[in-house]
């Protein structure tokens, strides 16, 4: 029998220090299966998830509504306080490419 992620699943999940080292590993097959012309893409996974930089980079040919085309850069939280990390990740992120 299959079971089905519910929504109850995902936020237990969220709160796991497993969902901050598996996240970006997620995320990047979910771009490779949906962007068949992607030139190059970095999301440290595992041991690596803890590395400085960026949580993720996709240089993608063709995007989708998902995935923009060219590069972009990403950055994950898996907490509660979402929001904030944003806010956080976001100025210091900003701040170091301008």
């Amino acid at each position: 029998m299959n079971s089905i992620a519910t929504a109850q699943h995902l936020d237990s999940w969220s709160n796991s220090l497993a969902a901050r080292a598996d996240l970006p590993g997620i995320i990047a097959s979910l771009i490779r299966a949906s962007c068949p012309r992607l030139e190059a893409y970095r999301f440290p996974h595992g041991d690596a998830s803890q590395t400085r930089g960026f949580d993720g980079v996709a240089d993608v040919v063709e995007g989708n509504v998902f995935v923009p085309e060219r590069r972009s850069i990403w950055e994950f939280g898996a907490g509660k306080d979402y929001r904030s990390k944003a806010s956080r990740d976001y100025r210091k992120r900003a701040k170091k490419l301008s």
